[in-house]
């Protein structure tokens, strides 16, 4: 069996106080999410001519977020859609923020997502683009995207402004 050397050691030790103090946490449900966009786009048009359809589609967007150990980096999980996203401050004092990440359909990548958001207490308002792929497991094929414009609105936890 083979030791480490001391030097991995070491840096191990030098960043398990930093690995400590990062949290896996809730951060906000989105109402209106972001991704893919799709609810937005398709289904809340319809919203007076198929009610029922529109408003089970929109239970399937709802996104719980999680905020990850790596600062700016979040979750998301929805019927719908899983998000991997990274946030960084515009603005922070004015609660501007912009961002982009990764979506996918059953851990399935399947497309991307940029955005601009406010924060305001428990309040997150972002608007922004997403390009979505047809691609399943089924039918694993990237060659046909959507480019939609999205926009969310999430409630969760008071907003911490990023350290800078």
């Amino acid at each position: 069996m083979r030791r480490a050397p001391l030097p991995v050691l070491g840096a191990l030790l030098l960043a398990a106080p930093q690995a400590q103090a990062a949290k896996f946490r809730f951060q906000r449900v989105d109402l209106i999410s972001e991704a893919p966009g799709s609810f937005l786009n398709y289904d809340l048009p319809m919203f007076d001519v198929n009610l029922q359809t529109s408003a089970i589609r929109w239970v399937e967007q709802i996104q719980v977020v999680f905020e990850l150990p790596v600062q700016g980096l979040s979750a998301g999980i929805s019927l719908d859609s899983q998000t991997l996203c990274y946030e960084r401050p515009l603005l922070p004092a004015a609660g501007l923020y912009y961002g982009g990440g990764i979506q996918t359909d059953l851990l399935m990548p399947r497309g991307l997502l940029v955005d601009s958001s406010w924060r305001w207490r428990r309040l997150r308002l972002a608007v922004g683009a997403s390009a979505v792929s047809g691609s399943t497991w089924r039918r694993p094929d990237w060659t046909s995207w959507d480019l939609l414009p999205t926009a969310g609105i999430g409630v969760g936890r008071e907003h911490e402004p990023a350290a800078r």
